[in-house]
């Protein structure tokens, strides 16, 4: 191969999943207002932690509470009809 050739090839590189979103990212995922997540996540209603500081959102546990959600809606209009 001639020295001024260079073969250069791509690394295949997976991006790191997210873990936890910040209150910002939450809120826009959910679809609701920053302080409408912060006092519900004070208030202990919407699963948050404090690391190091910063109010977190795990993102596993948003999906679990928002199903949650969405499944007590559901009951509680299926015992309305």
């Amino acid at each position: 191969m001639p020295a001024d050739h260079i073969t250069i090839r791509p690394i295949d590189v997976s991006p790191v999943p997210r873990l936890s979103l910040r209150e910002a990212e939450a809120a826009e995922a959910l679809g609701v207002s920053a302080s409408w997540l912060r006092r519900e996540a004070l208030a202990g209603r919407v699963p948050s932690a404090l690391v190091a500081g910063v109010r977190l959102y795990p993102t596993a546990a948003l999906s679990a509470w928002l199903a949650e959600q969405i499944e007590q809606i559901e009951q509680a209009q299926a015992a309305e009809q």
